[in-house]
């Protein structure tokens, strides 16, 4: 051995021997570990307000990062944002190892694997349900004990008086921050068959978050990927007396007859309605998304100008002006019908009738199939609404007329 490798031949050795002792020292340093369990079940239900309990016995893993196993049970919480129980037969959570040396449980990151959360619905729904949601949410957001939350094969169910539903293979991260000016997350999940994945990132930070409140715009990105439905949205938002956002964004459906079947809305029957685009700028505020200028695209016709979707209040409520090129009529008509017989008009008796009793059968009008109407007015049970509509041109079939408008307002159901 040359002489020149022996000090670092002593250097690597003395650093192993500070690691083993390091190790030796470490359940030293972090104190009592057999209370983890009671510490973090009451950080929880503080944060929560529900009953927490861990299930089965608690293993402490020093190794790749300190961190307890357990089960995991929480129900009965105090904000209608949580799921009224979670249960889950494996969950990890991973402890911040500096903060235990100075004596303080900080939760880095829950992992929990296959839970099984359900949401217990109401039979009457809240008053200013839209507002609750949102002040719960940001209320738990911004006290969370915890930095990183992972979910992986989750099922959720969501139970009514009248009927159950349910959210299959949800696995999601959502990265809350440590007090940095940037949160994020990512995953997917299946409903009715269909797999929805999302992303989002912002700048709004844990501070802002707790306090709902900030002086300045932070950045924001969404993005929603399915078969029914899709969207992108590019903007700032800003906790300014409530959430809000603005900036651009586009959506897609395929079919809104089969998307509103898709989230428990309505079972519809009928012609048109599939295609749907929207996209441009947008604000959002109180509940109220709002294009001011927006493009739109609707079996095959194209139109600008003003839509507003309202879910704050007590029935949703639709706004919308816009503008048509050329509005085609076609899509929501039913097939052409033939043309019923008259009076006067001569039918061919047969072999066995007689002229005149041909004559009588001609004289009452042929049976012809009722017309599809030309919107489904069950519609109206849905959302209020004030539609405005006008083109430069009408076509209905073979018909073109030069210039129109016309007016749809259902309110309460009528």
């Amino acid at each position: 051995m040359k002489p020149r490798q022996l000090p670092w031949k002593r250097l690597l050795l003395v650093l192993v021997g500070l690691c083993l002792i390091g190790i030796g020292l470490l359940p030293w340093l972090i104190g009592d570990t057999s209370a983890f369990g009671d510490r973090i079940t009451k950080k929880l239900e503080s944060w929560s307000g529900a009953e927490v309990t861990l299930i089965g016995p608690v293993e402490l893993h020093y190794f790749p990062r300190l961190s307890i196993t357990s089960g995991i049970k929480i129900r009965n919480p105090k904000s209608s944002t949580l799921p009224s129980e979670l249960t889950c037969d494996k969950a990890r959570i991973s402890l911040s190892l500096p903060h235990l040396i100075l004596g303080h449980l900080v939760i880095q990151t829950i992992n929990l694997e296959t839970p099984d959360i359900t949401y217990a619905q109401a039979s009457e729904p809240k008053p200013n349900g839209w507002h609750r949601a949102e002040a719960g949410l940001i209320k738990l957001l911004g006290r969370r004990p915890f930095q990183v939350l992972r979910m992986t094969d989750a099922t959720v169910r969501f139970e009514s008086p009248t009927a159950t539903s349910r959210i299959e293979a949800l696995t999601l991260k959502l990265d809350l921050g440590d007090g940095s000016a940037h949160t994020d997350g990512y995953g997917s999940f299946v409903w009715k068959g269909e797999r929805v994945r999302f992303t989002y990132a912002t700048g709004l930070d844990a501070e802002t978050i707790r306090t709902a409140a900030s002086t300045s715009p932070s950045p924001i990105n969404v993005t929603v990927e399915s078969t029914p439905f899709s969207a992108t949205l590019d903007g700032v938002s800003q906790f300014d007396h409530g959430f809000s956002m603005e900036g651009n964004m586009s959506a897609s459906i395929s079919d809104l007859r089969d998307f509103l079947r898709w989230v428990d809305l309505a079972d519809l029957d009928g012609p048109g309605l599939e295609n749907i685009s929207i996209s441009g700028p947008f604000r959002f505020s109180e509940g109220t998304l709002i294009f001011e200028d927006g493009r739109y695209a609707i079996d095959g016709n194209t139109a600008s100008g003003l839509l507003a979707l309202s879910l704050a209040r007590p029935r949703p409520r639709v706004e919308a002006t816009l503008a048509f090129d050329t509005l085609s009529l076609d899509p929501y008509l039913g097939p052409a019908e033939d043309a019923v017989a008259t009076a006067g008009e001569e039918i061919a008796a047969a072999p066995d009738e007689s002229p005149a009793e041909g004559r009588k059968a001609s004289s009452e009008p042929a049976a012809v199939e009722p017309a599809r109407p030309i919107f489904d007015w069950p519609l109206v049970k849905l959302a209020d609404a004030d539609l405005r509509f006008s083109a430069n041109t009408i076509s209905a079939r073979d018909l073109r007329f030069s210039g129109g408008a016309f007016t749809i307002g259902a309110q309460d159901a009528r």
